[in-house]
C-alpha cells in the first residue's frame, strides 16, 4: 500500500511539474504578443514618408520628358487620415478602417517654356489650384498590411481660373506579397475632363495656329486618360523600404487627336520613378 500511495504521489507530482511547465511555456509564447499588442496605441499616429526622383512628361501629351521629384506622404489617427498622389492632398474623414473619403486639393502644373518649338509658340498655361472630394474604400487581402485592394473616385474642379472645368478619376490598386521582402502593387486608372479643360490643354486656337504652325482644334469634353501602374517595395527593414514606381498612361479621345500630341508630341506617356520610404 506504501508503493502504491507513493506511486500516486509521483505520478500527482510529475503532473503538477509537467502542468507548470506548460504554463511557463504558454506564458513565454504569449509574452512577445502581449508586448506587441501593449505597442499598439491605437490612439498613436502611423504613416509613411517616402521620397524620390523621377521622370515625366515636359507637358501632358508632350514626348519630351523632365526630371522630376517624386515626394509621397500618408498618415492615419484615430481611424482619420489624410495622404498624396502625386501635387494633390487626400483627407479621409470616415472613421471607418475600410472607407474613405473627404475633400481633396491639388495643384496642377501650367504649360510653358517646353522643349517643342511649335508648342512653346502657343500661350503659356498657367497652374491651376483644383478642388473636389474623393470617396472609396480599402480591404485587406491578408495579414501584410501590404496586401490590400483599394477604390477610389474622384471630381476635382479649377478655383484658380487656369482652366475652369473639371475632372471625374476612378482608379482600382491592389497589393502583393511575391516573397517576405518583397511587394507589388498594381493598378489602373480612367480619367473624363470637361470642354474647358480639353480646351485649356489641348485646344489650339486660330491665333495659336498661326504662331505655331499647328493646326486649329477645338476639342470636346469626354474621357481624357487611361492608366496602368505598377510599383516594387523591398523591404530594407520592417521601418525602410526602397523601389521603382512605372506609370503608362494613354491620352484618348479628343486629347489623343489634339495636334499638340498627334502632331508634337505622343498619346502614349510614361512616368517613372524611384524612391525609399520610412513607416513610423
Amino acid at each position: 500500500m506504501r508503493d502504491a500511495g507513493s506511486a500516486a504521489r509521483r505520478r500527482a507530482a510529475i503532473r503538477s511539474a509537467a502542468t507548470l511547465l506548460a504554463s511557463g511555456l504558454l506564458a513565454l509564447a504569449a509574452a512577445p504578443a502581449a508586448a506587441q499588442e501593449a505597442e499598439r496605441d491605437p490612439d498613436a499616429v502611423t504613416g509613411s514618408l517616402t521620397l524620390g526622383v523621377g521622370a515625366g512628361p515636359d507637358y501632358e501629351g508632350s514626348n519630351d520628358y523632365q526630371v522630376l521629384p517624386a515626394p509621397g506622404f500618408r498618415v492615419n489617427w484615430r481611424g482619420y487620415g489624410a495622404f498624396s498622389q502625386g501635387p494633390a492632398l487626400y483627407l479621409d474623414l470616415l472613421p471607418q478602417a475600410e472607407l474613405l473619403g473627404g475633400p481633396l486639393v491639388g495643384y496642377r502644373f501650367g504649360r510653358d517654356d517646353v522643349d517643342d518649338g511649335r508648342v512653346d509658340a502657343l500661350p503659356d498655361v498657367d497652374g491651376a489650384i483644383e478642388l473636389g472630394a474623393f470617396l472609396g474604400f480599402s480591404l485587406p487581402l491578408g495579414e501584410d498590411p501590404r496586401e490590400r485592394f483599394s477604390a477610389i473616385l474622384s471630381y476635382s474642379r479649377d478655383i484658380s481660373g487656369a482652366h475652369d472645368g473639371f475632372l471625374i478619376s476612378g482608379s482600382l490598386s491592389s497589393g502583393f506579397v511575391l516573397a517576405r521582402p518583397l511587394g507589388l502593387t498594381l493598378g489602373t486608372s480612367l480619367t473624363y475632363a470637361s470642354e474647358n479643360y480639353q480646351d485649356t490643354y489641348f485646344g489650339v486656337s486660330s491665333a495659336g495656329a498661326a504662331a505655331s504652325g499647328l493646326r486649329a482644334y477645338d476639342p470636346s469634353g469626354g474621357l481624357k486618360d487611361a492608366s496602368l501602374r505598377a510599383s516594387l517595395s523591398y523591404s530594407l527593414s520592417p521601418s525602410w523600404s526602397l523601389g521603382p514606381t512605372v506609370i503608362y498612361k494613354r491620352l484618348l479621345e479628343d486629347a489623343a487627336d489634339s495636334p499638340l500630341v498627334e502632331e508634337a508630341g505622343s498619346a502614349d506617356q510614361f512616368i517613372g520613378s524611384l524612391s525609399t520610404t520610412w513607416r513610423f
